[in-house]
């Protein structure tokens, strides 16, 4: 009887290996959420015409996925929510009018960039 309690504990049956993948699988969970993966990191900060661009905050829209609402600062400064739309050649703000400031246009394409539409869409 002793000997059979042996085995269970030294991993031959039981719980021992399922222990070990649970543990193994929770340090994985906790390192992946601990470390923020660079690429994005590196991706929320750029450079355009001369002006610092960083990505606040960006939320898809639900019933048109080709559309994101952004907050982004220039230079420091936070700006007011935009809405991109990546379906078109020229990703402008969602306003009636197609803006005219070449900063605003040169964030909707790092914007749709980022979102994964492809660059040969995107004219510079």
């Amino acid at each position: 009887m002793g000997n059979w309690l042996n085995e269970e504990i030294s991993g031959r049956g039981g719980l021992g290996p399922f222990l070990r993948f649970a543990v193994a699988a929770i340090w994985v969970g906790v390192l992946t959420i601990a470390y923020p993966d660079p690429v994005k990191a590196a991706a929320q900060c750029q450079t355009l015409d001369s002006h610092r661009v960083c990505l606040e905050s960006i939320q898809r829209s639900a019933k048109y996925h080709w559309e994101y609402r952004v907050t982004v600062s220039v230079d420091g400064q936070k700006q007011a929510q935009q809405r991109y739309d990546c379906r078109q050649f020229m990703p402008t703000s969602a306003s009636a009018e197609p803006t005219a400031v070449p900063t605003e246009t040169r964030i909707g394409q790092w914007i749709c960039r980022l979102m994964g539409y492809p660059a040969k869409l995107l004219q510079d």
